[in-house]
Formats: structure tokens, sequence, C-alpha cells
């Protein structure tokens, strides 16, 4: 399992990224929704990725 994490803005009504660690989702805020932080909503999701046998 893996945690993963989506920024979803109420203005463009769409996620706008999935990211791997709530440092990268600060950085993206930061540099795309400077001032206007409450625009977006933060979901942690856990992800189980399977690996594929070959």
């Amino acid at each position: 399992m893996k945690d993963v994490y989506t920024i979803y803005s109420y203005e463009d009504q769409e996620i706008k990224e999935v990211f791997s660690s709530m440092k990268e989702v600060d950085e993206w805020i930061k540099e795309n929704r400077k001032g206007n932080e409450d625009d977006c909503h933060i979901e942690q999701w856990s992800v189980d990725f399977k690996e594929e046998k070959q």
C-alpha cells in the first residue's frame, strides 16, 4: 500500500494533480494557488500497487 494525494479545485471543478507526498502538494499549492489556497481540497488515498509478473 502506498499513500497518494489529490488536489481538487473548487473553482475549476476538477482534480488538478496526483502527488506522492504532502511536500509535493504544498509546493504545488504555493506555485499555483498562492493567495487562493482555500480553492483546494486535498484528499489522501491508500492505493495497492500490484507488480506484474512476467
